[in-house]
């Protein structure tokens, strides 16, 4: 997975990652910014597919793709 950022978005620092990192957030492999490129190395495991409880209706049907995977799913309208 691969992210296009500016080189301000850049976390430097590997230390203490695990308190703004949760378990649904995706590391990406590469990152691409306008001076370099870097490849991340240690990637945790990618999230298994979508956090349902952590997004209300309004969210969900705003974003017409997830409104597609939230019905083939058969998810309950909250």
């Amino acid at each position: 997975m691969l992210a296009a950022v500016h080189d301000v978005q850049v976390i430097q620092e590997t230390e203490g990652l695990d308190a703004i990192v949760e378990d649904h957030d995706t590391i990406v492999d590469t990152i691409v910014t306008p001076t370099q490129t870097i490849t991340v190395a240690d990637t945790p495991p990618k999230p298994k597919g979508i956090h349902w409880s952590l997004l209300d209706e309004d969210e969900i049907k705003s974003i017409p793709p997830l409104q597609v995977l939230w019905e083939r799913d058969d998810q309950p309208v909250r």
